[in-house]
């Protein structure tokens, strides 16, 4: 839930900083999303081996899901 907050708010902020950067942001945001539903071990581990971090590409955003145990995705 958390998660849905931050990704509306950013959405809302770059769409105030210019007309249709919202769209960009949340159509590499849904891509990075399906490529860790794909393979999350792709991306590096950090924090005591705990999560792994996705750097958006172009946007300064990052995506991290929790344990190995756990799918849960964060923002």
């Amino acid at each position: 839930m958390e998660a849905e907050i931050e990704l509306t708010d950013a959405c809302k902020w770059y769409e105030k900083q210019q007309p249709g950067l919202a769209k960009k942001f949340l159509s590499e945001t849904k891509r990075y999303l399906r490529l860790i539903a794909k393979n999350p071990f792709q991306f590096d581990v950090k924090v005591s081996n705990r999560y792994r971090f996705a750097v958006l590409k172009t946007f300064p955003f990052l995506l991290h899901t929790g344990s190995k145990k756990r799918q849960t995705l964060y923002m």
